[in-house]
């Protein structure tokens, strides 16, 4: 029996699937490390090398992008120079008796508002590249059995926006037929009222949908859970405490919310909830690469000086220092732009 061209490639298709991306657990280590990264810096050279290297993997325009962060940092500078009377370079001076406003604005106000700013448009780019990258219906399948009543609830949260967006589109355009026009508070019964009812209708169809697969908890807790849970929180609350009011070395630091972190995964899998998963994320050469990258970039940031990685602008504006070394650890974020070439 021969087999045609067209059968010969869907049986090819059916016996060696490709892959479509990066697995979810493997941006979710890359989110992590460069949100940290972001956090423990006040540099802005290592910032801005954060954020060019994460727009060079963004898939589309990145001209809005680029708008809205210029945005968020004018925001920062004009803000903090209003609010702030501090430095040594005078660059004008908003007479009269204004609360908080009146007062010398200074180069080195604008500067520190920048920085703000562009640590808040850093982190709205991570987050977005992440969004971007990631379908959250695989990141949630990857959840732990303990995790599973959290991540449905999540996942029914993610969707219950939209939802209702369109709900209330729908609700508009059917009214607008029927020639109603919103003219007061009066007029808007006709559509808050449908739109309530079409809610605890697809509360109710998702209730009957889940009670007739089944949903239920199972399993017995193991009691070593427990002490693993509470050893994990316990000890997290611990080490943000001796860090924040104590010196401590930063790979001290991170050893122990490591410690903390594989406390908390071996209480959540000794759980005793059993899940069924249908499809299981695969572990390849791309994402040992990106997790490896993104966790070598983290570490040389907790291992560096606390001087090389912030910069004050305040009492006189200088230029921030720069390491080569630093600066080269930050490619570690441009490894999304390479896997997608």
């Amino acid at each position: 029996m021969t087999t045609t061209p067209a059968l010969r490639a869907t049986t090819t298709e059916i016996h060696h699937p490709r892959r479509q991306g990066v697995d979810a657990r493997a941006w979710a280590i890359w989110l992590a490390a460069l949100v940290a990264v972001a956090l423990m810096t006040r540099n802005p050279l290592y910032q801005l090398l954060l954020a060019s290297w994460v727009l060079l993997s963004w898939r589309g325009r990145v001209w809005p992008l680029i708008s809205i962060g210029s945005t968020i940092i004018g925001i920062g500078a004009v803000f903090n120079a209003l609010t702030v009377h501090i430095g040594a370079t005078h660059l004008a001076t908003i007479p009269g008796s204004i609360p908080i406003i009146s007062g010398a604005i200074t180069a080195e106000a604008l500067a520190f508002g920048a920085m703000n700013g562009l640590t808040i448009a850093l982190l709205i780019l991570i987050f977005s590249r992440f969004s971007q990258a990631i379908d959250y219906a695989s990141l949630l399948r990857q959840l732990p059995a303990a995790l599973l009543e959290m991540g449905l609830m999540l996942s029914i949260s993610l969707t219950l926006i939209p939802n209702m967006r369109r709900a209330w589109q729908d609700i508009q355009h059917a009214q607008a037929l029927r020639g109603h026009r919103v003219r007061g508070v009066r007029d808007l019964p006709p559509l808050l009222v449908p739109l309530v009812v079409n809610s605890l209708e697809r509360a109710l169809n998702l209730a009957e949908a889940m009670e007739s697969r089944g949903y239920a908890r199972r399993g017995t807790p193991d009691p070593r859970s427990r002490w693993l849970l509470s050893f994990s929180l316990v000890g997290s609350l611990a080490l943000i405490v001796l860090y924040t009011f104590m010196p401590m070395p930063r790979l001290l630091f991170l050893a122990g919310l490591l410690l903390c972190l594989l406390a908390l995964w071996l209480g959540l899998s000794r759980s005793g909830v059993e899940r069924t998963r249908l499809r299981r994320g695969q572990w390849g050469w791309r994402e040992g690469l990106m997790t490896g990258a993104a966790l070598l970039l983290l570490v040389i940031f907790m291992s560096s000086s606390p001087q090389a990685l912030n910069y004050q602008p305040y009492p006189a504006l200088l230029l921030p220092t720069f390491n080569p070394w630093l600066g080269l650890a930050t490619l570690g974020a441009m490894v999304p732009a390479l896997l997608d070439s």
